[in-house]
């Protein structure tokens, strides 16, 4: 066995001043308001919009906006679940609820025999998710 003073020696070359270890980082600070990070993402994707109709909106371009669409709302979802006070944001977790079924039920339209004025009226329904959604989570700030 080294005597002590060799293996202070052999700790101070290799760069450690103490044995002792090291502090733990700083915990992240979430933004006070989740409106804060997630109204931008929405409303981004209130932006660029393909041009869909009822003849285009199956086309791979606005069947890719409605994903990435979904994808903040499944994002907002996660957010407000693990929020350290997800009962404050009901309101927007509703919202993504309501968002979720209208996405899936859109997607169950483009895999069925439904009428295309139905699968219209929830695509149409799906372009005012993100505002609908960011105006929840307003409401549940205050």
């Amino acid at each position: 066995m080294k005597p002590p003073a060799l293996a202070l020696a052999v700790l101070l070359l290799a760069g450690c001043s103490s044995p002792e270890p090291a502090p733990a980082p700083a915990a992240t600070a979430a933004p006070a308001k989740l409106s804060e990070e997630w109204v931008p993402r929405l409303l981004a994707r209130t932006k660029d919009v393909p041009d869909c109709s009822r003849s285009t909106m199956y086309s791979p371009e606005c069947a890719e906006h409605l994903r990435q669409v979904f994808g903040v709302v499944t994002e907002v979802g996660r957010a407000v679940t693990n929020h350290l006070m997800p009962e404050r944001y009901a309101g927007t977790a509703d919202a993504v609820r309501q968002a979720e079924q209208g996405y899936y039920a859109y997607r169950d339209c483009t895999d069925s025999e439904q009428d295309d004025v139905g699968c219209w009226e929830l695509f149409e329904l799906m372009f005012d998710v993100p505002v609908a959604i960011g105006n929840a989570l307003y409401a549940d700030e205050k």
